[in-house]
């Protein structure tokens, strides 16, 4: 888990934990800045470019997540 860590958060700049559920085919183009909340769905043949955020931020008690 550290070995996956060093390589993609900090090599790569592209968060995307190790739980997260992942497609085939995923494409990531200049990956630079991508963050992926570790209980998203990612579907097959996806493909994402650099700093694309995917989860969402709870901002208050009533506050839709986004």
């Amino acid at each position: 888990m550290v070995l996956y860590r060093l390589i993609v958060e900090l090599i790569l700049g592209v968060e995307i934990p190790a739980k997260t559920s992942i497609g085939p085919g995923l494409k990531i183009f200049h990956g630079q800045g991508v963050v992926v909340k570790g209980d998203s769905i990612i579907g097959k043949n996806a493909f994402r470019r650099n700093s694309v955020t995917i989860g969402y931020k709870t901002l208050g008690r009533d506050s839709p997540k986004v």
